[in-house]
């Protein structure tokens, strides 16, 4: 059980490439979610920095929460993969078990600066 996070808070900016070195560093193991995050940075335009990187692995809401941020020119994005945990999930015998047990996916999130727009999309 754990929970892990990196931060960049001392760092202003740094190339698509360190932070794909950071980001396969951190998440070794994860496959999937790699990719993913892999695919956000070398897509994003205006990319700067990382700014946090976190996982939690057998925690009581979450069997795996796999999260990474990210600074653009514009504003910033968040990608989360959220699986709930089964074995607290609330049941008869444990009334005050968690409800996150059904949750199983992807959450790429972006944020706009100027205009305050957000864009969620779930996959």
């Amino acid at each position: 059980m754990g929970y892990d996070e990196v931060k960049f808070e001392e760092i202003e900016s740094m190339t698509k490439e360190e932070a794909i070195n950071e980001l396969n560093k951190f998440f070794k193991g994860n496959k999937k979610f790699l990719e993913f995050a892999s695919l956000m940075i070398k897509s994003t335009h205006g990319f700067l920095k990382i700014n946090f990187m976190n996982k939690q692995i057998d925690t009581w809401n979450w069997e795996k929460l796999l999260g990474i941020s990210i600074s653009t020119k514009i504003g910033f994005k968040q990608l989360y993969y959220r699986k709930g945990n089964e074995k607290y999930k609330k049941t008869d015998a444990r009334l005050d078990g968690n409800e996150t047990h059904e949750i199983d996916g992807y959450r790429l999130t972006i944020y706009y600066t100027d205009s305050r727009k957000v864009e969620e999309f779930e996959f």
